[in-house]
């Protein structure tokens, strides 16, 4: 029997395919109910190369390794996008979640060297919703994604580490309107 792939465990699907499924299963694309109904409706994207780049830290240590602008490149190829809700002009509870779209491996070869990188984990960090103010506020304390590096010579592993970084107080409102503190 053929082994299952991460991704295709997971099912990753395109953040379009995502919303659908979201959209469909909450009701908000039948316009009958969209006056009154939950609506969802997405902030983002952000690229994640461009948090790698505000939270500096060294993934690979050997010689000849991805320089940093090569690595931010790759994980720009990955965005993250907050998918909320709204309802009776006000933040619906169980929101937002988190989608991520695009490609959570990274690999690059040199000679008998290979370095990789996984983006393992997306995670939301504290929320603050105002639910008071017109229009309503949302803020996020942080985004963090978790990566998984390893570097191998000749098919053996010389090191493996998990790195974390986020970006933090994203602010929107109801309309989705990116705000400031």
């Amino acid at each position: 029997m053929a082994r299952i792939s991460r991704r295709q465990a997971l099912g990753v699907v395109s953040a379009n395919a995502a919303l659908a499924t979201l959209a469909v299963q909450s009701g908000s694309l039948n316009a009958g109910d969209r006056a009154s109904g939950p609506e969802l409706f997405v902030f983002g994207p952000f690229r994640v190369g461009d948090w790698f780049q505000t939270n500096p830290g060294k993934v690979f240590t050997t010689a000849g390794a991805p320089a940093g602008t090569e690595i931010i490149k790759a994980l720009n190829k990955t965005k993250v996008y907050l998918i909320d809700c709204r309802e009776r002009k006000l933040f619906a509870d169980g929101f937002p979640i988190v989608a991520v779209q695009g490609d959570l491996r990274h690999e690059w070869e040199k000679g008998k060297w290979k370095w990789e990188i996984h983006i393992i984990r997306v995670s939301l960090g504290g929320l603050d919703t105002d639910n008071s103010v017109v229009p309503p506020t949302r803020a996020v304390n942080s985004i963090t994604a978790q990566l998984w590096a390893r570097e191998t010579h000749d098919s053996n592993s010389e090191g493996e580490r998990i790195c974390c970084f986020s970006v933090k107080d994203i602010r929107y409102d109801l309309s989705g309107h990116a705000g400031s503190k």
